[in-house]
């Protein structure tokens, strides 16, 4: 009986670590199992907050489309306003006097020449522009040379 009083307390040392193992596999399952449920249930809440503002924002965005919608029916009918002007302005010119519109050609025509002959005028101003600078020049230097006895006169140069 001696001999197995040391295994008897070997098998219950062993029973009795199975039982802390057990027990502490249990209450740690337990505590893992109430974690996984307050994780769910977390996110469950920021689904729950995320739905609500996309909810909302769907919302805010129909109204804005119909905003849009109505700006743009507004747009069409402006639209369709100057189109229905423009076609009537059309129609007043094709029914204009012909000699009015021959008068407005010539008129425009004569117009499109004298641009023309003021473009050639602009450069020939500005040569004589040039050349009356260089005369300026040319006579405070020959003032200066009269006075002194020296100085150097600028020369003019023609029109190209």
């Amino acid at each position: 009986m001696d001999s197995a009083l040391p295994i008897l307390n070997i098998l219950g040392l062993i029973a009795l670590a199975f039982s802390i193992v057990y027990t502490q596999i249990r209450s740690g399952s337990r505590q893992v199992s109430s974690e996984v449920m307050s994780n769910y249930q977390t996110l469950d809440d920021q689904q729950k907050v995320i739905i609500q503002k996309q909810q909302t924002d769907s919302a805010g965005m129909q109204a804005r489309l119909k905003s849009l919608e109505n700006e743009l029916a507004e747009l069409r009918g402006s639209l369709k306003a100057k189109d229905e002007q423009i076609m009537e302005m059309n129609l007043r010119l094709r029914n204009m006097n012909p000699e009015l519109l021959a008068i407005l050609t010539e008129i425009r025509d004569f117009m499109g020449q004298l641009n023309e002959k003021l473009k050639g005028q602009d450069k020939q101003l500005l040569h004589q522009t040039k050349i009356t600078d260089k005369q300026v020049i040319r006579e405070d230097n020959m003032d200066k040379a009269s006075k002194s006895g020296t100085g150097k006169p600028t020369r003019i140069e023609s029109i190209p």
